[in-house]
């Protein structure tokens, strides 16, 4: 017999101010829901300290916010402390350096979107204090689906896909929960099998997910068409090759701290970012990565510095080819790597005039040494990046940059010994899975093998990858839980730009050469009018930067050596298709998923739209009696049961009075207590299942008692009967 639970009636409805009781259950869920959007905010920041942090004050809170609701400690003096503590530090976020760790990662304030996300992950952290009842509980959800839209801007790992599986599971829970707990609680019916209403809680979200992510398939190829077209992902991989599928220009070309590798497809724009005037075709670096995670890239190296203008408009005063005057501020720029000392180099100019678009950072060629723009505040970060206090979004400006030359004497050199903070940041790599890893520095140490050379190991390298890889802008995302480079180079074998620059990187760090990747743009399509070169947004690209003693970072591109197969899909004639062939066209679970959500809401709509509607004493109460007489009836015929089980059952003809005779003349002797127990419920029970009188909060508790004596009366005589048995004769 499944336990049950007795509950006292209801005879109003509940005001404002009532809550249920603390669930276990329910503060769970609603752990789960929090975590969800905090490790999304892990995904995009990439610092274990701080989440570490976050993660134990979320749990701090928790436990503080339910032992508080258990003890009935007033709201006020759980949030009054909490918004004064949150108070604080945000005056100390205020008045003091925000790169403070305890409060943000480093680097954090030069990215809006993670500066949004810190505060939001602050807020999520000091809510988790104050959910003392069910509705803060369930605005939870809200918090984390405001995290998981800011990092999917930023970063399309698939890891967030399930994160918002995972999120989705546990926020159905919390509402089915939710409205479970407030019919248990507040129903004038009240006897609930907690066990068996768990168990259908979770069997609700299972379906609940099935028909969700069933839906979502048919409807996600149509998201990431739009979404592609959208999307403003910095140092995004497009090679230009394919000018298929032009789209509006992007409004900001803003680097971001990260590159996520291998997303899925992409769409390419034909629209035109940049003119180009220069004496040669180099591409436009904005950014480059040294940090490999598995996943994609990171820019570490986030310290920038202010630069002072050489000369100013009036000092220096220029005008362009038209006669109009410039009023450039020139920036002599010092080179960003000292242990580099060209042999030799030529010079590169270029003016590069925006079409289109808005630009925090410069593109520009080679290794830059002046820079001529309008902006009088410009910073350069460690790896050369040039960084625009205020976005330009028209007019033009000068860079002036060296070429290093490879020579053949340096093409036949010998790696030899590369400066430690080269090797310390460049040679990195992600802590992967130990096949993979050793997959990896396999495949390098035989392409190379037969090389001695630093420029012919990289070439060797650079070929293979070409040789061995198809370019594919329709290529797949990469499976969750795999490195990227791996994946590329021994499982799919097709990608686009990001996965070529990153396969080159992390081939060349396992041969020991120094590399990373730069985000910009390709510079190879002439005007052959004006003589200008042509950037468009579909000449965004990555491509891998290798170290080469005596001559700095050199550009190394295998995507330019692969076959693109991005348009060689096969084209099939499409036969006419009828409901039945469309409901079964990729086999027969998605129509028995539909079938199983289309029941879901059928019964979703009976529970909560119907059965709400009819009167509470009718309610699961076929004999139409007031709540608390039924309940008595329930109880009545659970101890019925019991006697059943010892071969007493009442049959169809006999009324309770008769039953009730004829159980006390057989019980009477040989168990006088169940005797009297049941002739005394069953007169509760013949007195308010045939009258009009409506039973009291007394009665049914009477009631109660009287079976629960039955039931542990008899439980004693089943240990008594089976000790007895086992007495030697």
């Amino acid at each position: 017999m499944a336990p049950v639970e007795t509950v006292q009636p209801v005879t109003s409805p509940p005001d404002a101010a009532q809550t249920t009781p603390a669930s276990i259950p329910f503060y769970v869920a609603a752990f789960i829901v929090t975590i969800c959007g905090l490790y999304a905010v892990d995904l995009s920041l990439g610092d274990p300290s701080f989440s570490s942090l976050v993660i134990g004050l979320t749990i701090a809170g928790f436990i503080v916010s339910f032992v508080s609701r258990r003890r009935n400690i007033a709201p006020k003096n759980i949030e009054i402390p909490a918004l004064f503590v949150c108070a604080c530090l945000f005056f100390i976020a205020v008045v003091t350096d925000p790169s403070q760790s305890f409060l943000a990662p480093a680097g954090v304030a030069e990215d809006r979107s993670k500066s949004l996300a810190v505060l939001l992950t602050w807020l999520t952290v000091f809510r988790s204090f104050t959910l003392l009842n069910d509705g803060t509980l369930l605005f939870s959800c809200v918090p984390t689906i405001a995290l998981l839209g800011l990092v999917g801007t930023n970063t399309s790992d698939p890891v967030l896909v399930t994160d918002f599986i995972v999120f989705s599971g546990a926020a159905i829970f919390m509402m089915v929960h939710e409205n479970y707990l407030r019919i248990r609680h507040f129903s004038p019916v009240r006897i609930i099998r907690s066990k068996l209403n768990l168990f259908n809680q979770v069997v609700i979200v299972g379906l609940c997910l099935i028909a969700s992510m069933f839906f979502a398939n048919l409807i996600t190829p149509f998201v990431q068409r739009a979404g592609s077209s959208l999307r403003l992902t910095a140092g995004i991989n497009l090679n230009n090759r394919n000018a298929a599928n032009p789209q509006s220009a992007p409004t900001s070309t803003e680097d971001k701290s990260e590159v996520p590798v291998g997303t899925g497809p992409v769409t390419l724009s034909d629209t035109l970012l940049l003119k180009v005037k220069a004496n040669d075709a180099e591409n436009l670096r904005t950014a480059s990565y040294d940090r490999y995670t598995g996943r994609g890239w990171q820019n570490s190296q986030n310290i920038q510095a202010q630069l002072i203008p050489s000369s100013t408009p009036e000092s220096n005063p220029s005008t362009d080819s038209s006669g109009i005057p410039r009023n450039f501020f020139y920036y002599q720029i010092p080179p960003f790597d000292q242990s580099q000392q060209y042999t030799s180099s030529h010079n590169l100019e270029q003016t590069i005039s925006i079409v289109a678009g808005s630009y925090l950072e410069l593109p520009y060629g080679g290794e830059i040494r002046t820079l001529g723009t309008t902006d009088s505040r410009v910073r350069l970060d460690s790896t050369g990046g040039i960084h625009l206090t205020d976005p330009l979004i028209t007019g033009s400006y000068e860079v002036k940059s060296d070429i290093p030359d490879l020579s053949q004497e340096s093409q036949t050199r010998a790696p030899g010994n590369y400066d430690s903070e080269v090797t310390g940041k460049y040679l990195q790599l992600p802590t992967m899975k130990a096949n993979e890893l050793q997959a990896l520095q396999d495949l390098s140490r035989q392409i190379t093998s037969d090389v001695r050379s630093a420029y012919g190991k990289i070439k060797a390298i650079e070929q293979y990858v070409g040789a061995s890889c198809k370019y594919n802008t329709n290529a797949a995302s990469f499976p969750v839980g795999t490195d990227v480079a791996y994946h590329f180079l021994t499982v799919s074998k097709q990608g686009y730009c990001d996965a070529f620059a990153t396969s080159v990187a992390i081939l060349c760090r396992c041969a020991g050469i120094p590399a990373r990747v730069a985000s910009g743009f390709i510079c190879n399509e002439k005007d052959s009018k004006t003589n200008d070169y042509l950037v468009r947004d579909r000449d965004r690209h990555l491509w891998a930067e290798v170290y080469l003693n005596g001559f700095g970072w050199k550009a190394f591109d295998a995507t330019g050596l692969a076959e693109d197969i991005s348009g060689k899909e096969e084209l099939t004639v499409k036969p006419k298709s009828t409901i039945g062939a469309w409901l079964f066209k990729k086999g027969i679970l998605p129509p028995l998923a539909a079938l199983a959500f289309a029941l879901l809401i059928a019964y979703v709509v009976k529970v909560e739209l119907i059965d709400r509607f009819r009167k509470k004493e009718t309610l699961n109460n076929p004999l139409g009696l007031p709540a608390t007489n039924y309940q008595i009836i329930r109880e009545y015929e659970s101890a019925a049961r019991l006697l059943a089980r010892r071969g007493w059952k009442r049959s169809e003809s006999e009324t309770i009075r008769e039953f009730a005779t004829r159980a006390n003349e057989a019980l009477s002797v040989e168990m006088p207590g169940i005797a009297v127990a049941f002739t005394d419920l069953s007169a509760i029970a013949n007195e308010f299942r045939y009258s009009t009188i409506v039973a009291t909060e007394t009665d049914v508790i009477e009631a109660s008692t009287l079976r629960s004596s039955i039931e542990i009366e008899m439980k004693r005589r089943r240990r008594l009967s089976a000790k007895n048995s086992l007495k030697p004769a």
